[in-house]
């Protein structure tokens, strides 16, 4: 037998003995779930010569991917030696580049689901036809463990105490270790409770102004006081959430687990006692059941008719005219602005071009971007152009400006880059790869758009495609928030830059103003 021939057979039975389990997740932290599905996967799979735990850079209440691979390690010593942990900026990209680059190696991609959870189900089922695509080699598994064991939950209990944290790690570990690990949770969600989330002291001043506009008698004003850190009060139903001094003329809110607007809201229902007190009307009051009788039902009453309406009146002069937030917003701004800060950089640098390659991910989109843009003398243009693969979840965008534009232009081009990923993100979740979300798949229409571009259609026929019309409109909307600028305005500077009729526009828009409402955007 030649070398060569010696060689190939001996890589392909190394591939044909070579069984790998890959099991990604952001592990914020790992528990005793996530070491059942590793320890049951194992059991039950003797072949698996390698066992890779890909743990992602997603931050959760302070815990990063250092505390999660550092708990890891500590697991690591109860489970069989092949077993390796690793560190990955995105678990889904980290396992599909494997099965990529690997597609002769029996692969189980490996996938937790707790026993009765809904949303685990459906997020298995999505998981396991996007990693099936990349061949026969490749099987899903579903391990299921008991409800209820969640990083969420085992997050909660650390700021409980070290016995309520321990139900959610592996009992195998000792004492010291159970301790070492409940450090590594504890200190750095202690750091992120006593970092307050939330600025409230604009809006208790906005809501307080209000009132003494619309003639409350609550001056001279209560002293605030919160209480953000009482983890007892938070679990126990009949707990605080907020109270007023009477003697002292303090307003005290509990804000541990609580949506600011709810705090706000409790503010307000206090800040009328604060009123009846002003007014001497808690003279009376010598109980706190308002199933005794007396004047505190009445006065109960009143804190909560008129707490409740001053505060919505308040936010409804806030959110007047204000576009209201969108699903994929957050991961839009966060894409086009790191690909802004790169792009910006790199000419500053003296570049005459920038790339910018990234994988973005959150819970249920994940995103391979490509984002260029070149800096051509004697352009005299700004020319934009974006695209999606929706069957490989790839984002691409290629921009093209004339440096003598800049910076003049730099605003410019942020809010359209904007817009693109906006528009592309859309088309993302209409198409056949993990991005797509049930409902709203849409076929293929790439022969129509072949005919528009032959120039065999006309250019207006592309505004009414079904899958141009709401990544357009999405895109723009998204455009008109970060501009402050009216939906409409947004529309029609982009529409009277095409080269389409009067006509044409006004029936594009007639198209897209029945879309709009369907997808709960603004009238125009």
């Amino acid at each position: 037998m030649n070398k060569l021939a010696k060689s190939l057979l001996v890589g392909l039975l190394e591939n044909e003995s070579q069984v790998t389990a890959l099991y990604g997740g952001g592990f914020k932290p790992p528990t005793k779930g996530h070491f059942e599905v590793v320890e049951k996967t194992l059991r039950d799979h003797p072949e698996i010569t390698k066992f890779y735990i890909v743990i992602g850079s997603g931050v959760r209440n302070n815990i990063t991917q250092d505390e999660s691979y550092s708990i890891w390690n500590i697991y690591k010593q109860y489970l069989p030696s092949q077993v390796e942990i690793v560190t990955a900026q995105s678990p889904l990209k980290y396992i599909k580049d494997y099965l990529e680059e690997n597609p002769d190696i029996k692969t189980y991609a490996v996938l937790g689901t707790r026993e009765g959870n809904e949303g685990d189900i459906e997020d298995f089922v999505k998981r396991k036809e996007f990693f099936e695509k990349y061949g026969d080699n490749v099987e899903v598994l579903n391990i299921v463990t008991g409800d209820g064991i969640s990083g969420t939950n085992a997050r909660k209990a650390a700021t409980q105490s070290k016995e309520e944290f321990f139900k959610y790690i592996p009992t195998q570990l000792t004492d010291k270790e159970k301790n070492t690990v409940f450090g590594y949770v504890a200190s750095v969600i202690k750091e992120n409770i006593e970092t307050p989330k939330f600025d409230y002291t604009p809006k208790i001043k906005s809501l307080t102004k209000y009132m003494i506009e619309q003639g409350l008698n609550i001056q001279p004003l209560p002293k605030v006081k919160f209480v953000k850190d009482d983890a007892k009060n938070a679990e126990d139903f009949f707990g605080k959430t907020a109270y007023y001094d009477s003697d002292n003329r303090i307003i005290v809110l509990y804000t541990m687990n609580r949506h600011p607007k709810d705090i706000m809201r409790s503010f307000a229902h206090e800040m009328i006692h604060h009123m009846q007190n002003c007014e001497n009307r808690l003279d009376n009051i010598t109980t706190q059941n308002t199933n005794e009788g007396g004047d505190l039902p009445e006065i109960e009453r009143e804190a909560y008719e008129k707490g409740n309406m001053c505060f919505r009146n308040w936010t409804d002069t806030l959110t007047e005219g204000i576009l209201v937030e969108g699903r994929y917003d957050k991961i839009s701004n966060q894409i086009s602005s790191t690909i802004f800060n790169q792009w910006k950089e790199d000419y500053e640098s003296g570049a005459d071009a920038s790339r910018y390659e990234e994988t973005f991910e959150t819970d249920d989109l994940m995103i391979d971007v490509d984002a260029n843009i070149s800096f051509i003398p004697e352009l005299n243009d700004l020319n934009i152009d974006g695209g999606a693969d929706s069957n490989t979840d790839y984002l691409e965008i290629r921009f093209e400006v004339d440096p003598k534009l800049l910076p003049k232009m730099w605003s410019e081009i942020s809010m359209n880059l904007k817009d693109v990923v906006r528009h592309e993100i859309e088309h993302l979740t209409h198409g056949e790869g993990f991005n797509l979300k049930p409902g709203k798949f849409l076929e293929d229409d790439q022969l129509i758009r072949n005919l528009i571009d032959a120039k065999l259609l006309p250019k207006a026929e592309y505004f009414k495609l079904e899958k141009e019309v709401d990544a357009q409109l999405q895109g723009m909307y998204f455009r008109a928030k970060k501009e402050k600028r009216p939906f409409i305005d947004v529309l029609d500077t982009y529409l009277n830059s095409q080269k389409i009729t009067p006509e044409e526009k006004e029936e594009v828009l007639d198209i897209w103003r029945t879309r709009a409402k369907a997808l709960s955007l603004p009238k125009f």
